[in-house]
């Protein structure tokens, strides 16, 4: 239960990140000149859901999403370790 949950999640989370419209109707929210990133694509090459478990009504697992990461640090730490050790 706790994947298809999660897998349902992810999906709908996907859906609103790809309309096409999700710069215009979250740039409100995000909106500080000094975050603006130069020749920005419309859409993150990178995704991650980081989500943890926990205990819904019934006592149940039940996954809870923590974040999302759509910066490419995320996937560079695992390489550079790599390289260190």
């Amino acid at each position: 239960m706790i994947r298809s949950v999660r897998q349902l999640a992810c999906e709908e989370i996907t859906d609103v990140l790809l309309r096409p419209d999700l710069k215009t109707i979250s740039q409100p929210a995000l909106y500080d000149p000094k975050y603006i990133v130069p020749n920005e694509d419309d859409h993150t090459t990178f995704l991650q859901m980081d989500f943890g478990i926990t205990l819904d009504e019934n006592g149940d697992p039940f996954p809870k999403l923590i974040e999302i990461q759509g910066f490419p640090s995320v996937y560079f730490f695992p390489d550079h370790d790599q390289q260190c050790f």
